[in-house]
Order: structure tokens, then C-alpha cells, then sequence
């Protein structure tokens, strides 16, 4: 895949707005970043950096408007590709320039000369001179016809488009790449507070397993099986640590602002499927609203008057010029001890049209035009490169779209049916029927249960501002729907590891219950 497209695919990461875009009646679907500043505060490192305690999606997207810089760079590249607007017009003004110069001639000598009176012979006269000359002009020239100029123009006109299109797609990408970060923060601590849940229940299970093998009532299996669940568990919880450590550094890197504390997404979350309906029509809208179609499309028109800029090498050029010249000489000549003064000032105006005839440049403008055309087509080739992988993209993030409502649907209902099958082991293990292995499974398949559940609410949502941003289609008010269903209450990773699995300790108290209930009756049998 082009680099273009894979820098975008995220979507789609880097890449623009000019000077020119006005002239292009480009619209601009967002402002830029600062258009006197094209370069972002270096961050402090992580350890050291100001943190914020809790943040949500939006204030996260505003942050990283300010200080992602991928973002700044596509502005920065933009507008530096807009200057070539104003550069390739100006060929077409009028170009003034102005000289001064002065110099001073200080001459002594002889020279002899043939004379025929009153001696025929050879004389000689001594001469001398002092004499300063100065003077300064002004010339003025103007294009009247080049049709390279002219199509130099349009092709600054349209990588401006294009340059402007690359920013609006690192424009979108940031947006997707903001709520990317977000809810990989919100999934790891889910993830965490899951294996400390089935951490802190395999241990439990772990110490009732050796206590009913230390009074004969369970086998050595028993105790080894739960005891490589719970270091199993462990292991998790270290594991989906250092993930949720590494989230928050990347929220950090995006936003250049280390961030405590993610407010979380209410229970209530709606799962509304994607409007239109119909993948054709998401395929139109990128098809016509593709940033990165749309700035392919610019880079081909570019590269079609670069093709005709250097044909336009073969045609003649006309200029029209002025110039004007004032100088004076000022000093003294002597001969033969006559001094002759020198006093001398003179105006000298010239005008006139300059027609310029290419006829021979040794196959250069020849060998230009082919380059070009090559570029052309390859631009051509791009285009369709790009706008096949964006097409292929955007009807995979409508399916993907379209299938999370009901796989969030399935989910819940996979983790209702867990929970059951989870009290039902534990009712075959408090009349024997059931040993605490099948109990641990169960445990752990309640667990996954709840994992799949909350990654399949994340999945909905980054997939749905998947299939906008692909579309081209994507802006600031998707994130703010999606803000207002997040929560204020933010709990803690051990918060939520304690109510994770509220079932989990009625059910372990139950075999903390059975337990003493079945000591009881051992004591009771010895005495």
C-alpha cells in the first residue's frame, strides 16, 4: 500500500492547507492548528511532566490539536507547498529592478604623434586625466505571453489543493487516533481490573482447595490445579499492567500531557447502526469526500499541467521592457599642459517588445515532457491505488460497523449465560456433583465473558469512527456524541476489580460457608 494511504490508515496519519487554497476553492473543513505556529512544545519526559488527574474524549482531541505533532507537520508541509502559489505567480508580474554605479578614471601618459610642421617627425604629448562616472537606471519587465509560467501556475494551484486535502486528512486521522488512545486506555484497565478480579478469586480458591486437602475432604490435584490457575493469574495481572501503562503513555505522546484518570462509558451505551444503511452509499461519500482520494486527484491535475508546462518549452515567449538610464561624467582632461573641463549628463530611455524562439536545446524540453508524462501517470496509478484501499476500507469498517451491534448484543448475552452456568457449577460443587475445577473453569469462563463483553462496546465505537473517517466524513461533533455517554464517576482499577464480578463473592462466601460447615461436621465425627 502506498505510503500515502498507510500514513492515513489509521486513519489515514500524516499530511495540509496553503496560501493558494483559496484560489482553488478547496473548502476547509477545519481550522488549522496555528497558522503562526507550525512546530509544538517540546513534552517533558513522562516521569516528570504536569499530569491531569482525569480527563475525557474531548478535552483529550484538544489537547492533541495543540500538541500532536503530526498534526503541526502536515500544517507546517502545507503551507510551506502553498508558498509555491505566490512564487509561480510572480513570474507573471512585473519585474522591477534598479542599478548605481560609479568609477573614477586617474590617468597619466604620452604618445607620440607624427607631424609634418614645422619639422617632419615624431612628437611627443604628455596627457593626463581625472574623471568621475556615475549613473543608475531602472528596468522594468513584464511577461506578456508564457505559456509555461501559466501552467506552472495551475500546478502550484493544484499541489496547494492537494497539500490542503493531506492536512484535512491528518486532520480526521487525529480525531480517529484521539479516541484510538482513549479507549485503549479504558479497555487495558478493564482488562486489569478483570485479572485482578480472577486473581484475587483464584487465591481464595487456591487457600480453600489446601485447606480441604489439609483435612482430607479434596485430593493433591485439587491444590495443584488451583495453584497453577492463580499463578497463571498473576501472571495476567502483571501483563495487563504494564499494557495500561503503555496506553497512558500513548495518550501522553498524543497530547504531550500525561494523563491520570479516563472518564469511562456508561452501561446505558447506544448501539444505533450506521446511517445510510446501504454500504453503496458509504461508498459514494468516500469516493467523492476521501481526503486522501481527493488529494490524489489535485496531484494528478498538478502533474497534467507540469506535462504541459514543459511542452510549452517548444513556444516562443514574448516580453515587454523599459529601461531607463540617467549618468553624467564629471572631471578634466589635460594635453600639453591644457586643461579641458568634462561636464557631461545624459537620459537614455529604451523600450520595446522581446520575442524569445526556442530552436535547439539539445533534446532538453523533449526530455522534460517525457519525464513529466511519466509523473502523470504515476500519479494516475496512485489515485487508483488509493482509492481502491480506501474503498476496500470503508466497506470492511460498514460491515465491521454493522456486525458490533450484534456482536455486543451476543456478548451480553454470552456474559448473562456465563453467570448462570457459573452458579449453576457452583451449586453441583455444594452437593458434590461438582469439583472445584469445574468451579475454577467456570470462574474464568465468566471472567473472559466480561472481557469480550466491554472490548466489543469499545470495538462499536472505534469501527463506527472508523467507517466516517475512511469515508471522509468524520468531524469534532462525532467525538462530542460519543462524550456525552461517558461517565463522571470514575472508579479506580481495584474499584472496578471489586464489583467486576459481583457474583463471585456471594459464591465464594458460599464455599467459605460449605467449608465450615463440612469442618464442623469432621470435628464433630472425631469427638
Amino acid at each position: 500500500m502506498h505510503s500515502r494511504f498507510r500514513r492515513n490508515a489509521l486513519f489515514l496519519a500524516l499530511v495540509c492547507s496553503t496560501a493558494g487554497a483559496a484560489e482553488t476553492n478547496v473548502p476547509s473543513l477545519f481550522q488549522r492548528v496555528d497558522p503562526q505556529r507550525t512546530s509544538v512544545v517540546p513534552m517533558a519526559s513522562y516521569e516528570e511532566a504536569d499530569r491531569i488527574a482525569v480527563a475525557d474524549l474531548i478535552q483529550v482531541y484538544e489537547l492533541a490539536r495543540t500538541n500532536d505533532p503530526l498534526l503541526a507537520q502536515a500544517d507546517a508541509n502545507s503551507l510551506s507547498i502553498g508558498e509555491g502559489v505566490a512564487q509561480a505567480r510572480s513570474f507573471l508580474l512585473p519585474q522591477v529592478s534598479g542599478d548605481y554605479s560609479w568609477q573614477n578614471t586617474d590617468s597619466d601618459g604620452s604618445s607620440q604623434q607624427f607631424v609634418d610642421d614645422p619639422v617632419p617627425g615624431f612628437e611627443t604629448f604628455a596627457f593626463a586625466s581625472d574623471i568621475d562616472d556615475k549613473g543608475w537606471g531602472v528596468q522594468l519587465t513584464q511577461s506578456i505571453f508564457s505559456w509555461t509560467n501559466w501552467k506552472n501556475l495551475d500546478a502550484s494551484r493544484e499541489n496547494a489543493a492537494a497539500s490542503q486535502f493531506d492536512y484535512e486528512a491528518a486532520a480526521d486521522s487525529l480525531l480517529q487516533r484521539s479516541a484510538n488512545v482513549y479507549f485503549g486506555v479504558l479497555r487495558a484497565k478493564d482488562n486489569l481490573a478483570f485479572a485482578m478480579a480472577d486473581e484475587a478469586a483464584l487465591k481464595r480458591q487456591l487457600e480453600q482447595a489446601e485447606q480441604r486437602f489439609e483435612v482430607g475432604l479434596s485430593a493433591i490435584t485439587d491444590v495443584e490445579e488451583a495453584r497453577a490457575r492463580y499463578d497463571a493469574a498473576r501472571a495476567t495481572t502483571i501483563t495487563a499492567r504494564n499494557v495500561l501503562d503503555d496506553a497512558k503513555v500513548a495518550v501522553a505522546e498524543l497530547t504531550g500531557v500525561p494523563i491520570e484518570e479516563l472518564k469511562p462509558v456508561r452501561d446505558e451505551l447506544p448501539l444505533d447502526p450506521p446511517q445510510p444503511a446501504d454500504a453503496r452509499e458509504w461508498l459514494q461519500l468516500a469516493n467523492s469526500s476521501s481526503p486522501v482520494i481527493l488529494a490524489d486527484q489535485a496531484t494528478v491535475r498538478a502533474a497534467e499541467a507540469n506535462v504541459k508546462a514543459a511542452r510549452a518549452g517548444h513556444y516562443p515567449t514574448i516580453d515587454g521592457f523599459v529601461n531607463y538610464q540617467d549618468g553624467s561624467s564629471n572631471g578634466t582632461r589635460t594635453l600639453e599642459g591644457f586643461d579641458s573641463p568634462i561636464d557631461s549628463e545624459a537620459q537614455t530611455t529604451v523600450y520595446g517588445l522581446r520575442v524569445t524562439v526556442p530552436l535547439f536545446t539539445g533534446g532538453r524540453t523533449s526530455s522534460l515532457t517525457r519525464q513529466a508524462i511519466y509523473q502523470r501517470d504515476a500519479a494516475g496509478n496512485l489515485l487508483e491505488q488509493d482509492r481502491r484501499a480506501v474503498l476496500r476500507s470503508t466497506v470492511n469498517s460498514y460491515r465491521s460497523a454493522v456486525a458490533g451491534v450484534s456482536s455486543v448484543e451476543a456478548r451480553k448475552q454470552a456474559l448473562r449465560s456465563a453467570q448462570a452456568a457459573l452458579e449453576a457449577t457452583q451449586a453441583g460443587f455444594e452437593v458434590g456433583t461438582r469439583t472445584i475445577v469445574d468451579v475454577l473453569i467456570a470462574q474464568q469462563a465468566l471472567t473472559q465473558a466480561y472481557s469480550l463483553y466491554a472490548g466489543a462496546r469499545y470495538d462499536f465505537i472505534l469501527n463506527s469512527l472508523g467507517l466516517r473517517t475512511f469515508a471522509g466524513v468524520i468531524e469534532r461533533g462525532d467525538l462530542e456524541l460519543i462524550n456525552a455517554q461517558l461517565d463522571d464517576n470514575v472508579p479506580t482499577v481495584e474499584e472496578l476489580a471489586t464489583r467486576a464480578l459481583p457474583e463471585q463473592r456471594s459464591i465464594l462466601d458460599t464455599m467459605e460457608e460449605s467449608q465450615l460447615i463440612e469442618d464442623d461436621l469432621e470435628d464433630d465425627g472425631s469427638d
